[in-house]
């Protein structure tokens, strides 16, 4: 891991599969090299950097220091174009201006398994979703994505049944394996691939 330390206002780059750390308050731009990349920030509330460029698939902001859970909120004041990123845990709040064109029903929030939260865009398949939408418009989409990532948990237990069509063991609620796709379908505009 690699501290950014050039300067409070100095341009910055996260390499290709690396991951750069700001330990401290940051007023410059960051951008990514390539996809994999972790741009992990230790004290995001106090972050007015920028964050220029698409982020792509697996590329990773981590806010250090706001707790995922159930006051966890996300929002976006973008429609496909730059905005801002707002990710608060009821008692940290953290604004990152983002360069690039996004949307709110983009990004998934989760755990960083280190008490933080990390945030990507596009989402990984199989990604959790811990944050409620405070963007009343970004709601609907958010919850056809959870909907979707539920239904692709659920046929992930019930594919231990060995094929067989029957009740497994493993399956949640009981369901037949041959009835979990119809449960629910992505939409189609918020897969990423």
């Amino acid at each position: 891991m690699a501290n950014i330390t050039d300067g409070p206002s100095m341009p910055a780059t996260v390499g290709a599969g690396a991951t750069a750390e700001l330990t401290s308050t940051y007023s410059g731009t960051v951008s990514f090299a390539g996809p994999t990349g972790t741009l992990k920030i230790d004290h995001s509330s106090g972050f007015n950097g920028k964050i220029a460029g698409q982020l792509a698939i697996g590329d990773v902001i981590d806010l250090a220091d706001i707790s995922a859970g159930a006051n966890a909120l996300i929002g976006y004041s973008g429609g496909n174009s730059p905005g801002t990123l707002t990710v608060s845990d009821g008692t940290h709040t953290a604004n990152i201006a983002l360069l690039g064109n996004y949307s709110l029903a983009n990004f998934i929030a989760s755990s960083d398994g280190h008490g933080g939260t990390s945030v990507v865009d596009p989402p990984l398949a199989g990604g959790n979703a811990l944050y409620t939408s405070i963007d009343p418009a970004g709601w609907q989409a958010g919850l056809n994505q959870q909907v979707a990532m539920l239904s692709q948990s659920m046929a992930s237990f019930a594919s231990s049944d060995g094929g067989s069509g029957g009740t497994s063991e493993n399956a949640p609620f009981g369901y037949y394996a041959s009835q979990l796709p119809n449960l629910a379908q992505p939409v189609a505009n918020q897969q990423h691939v």
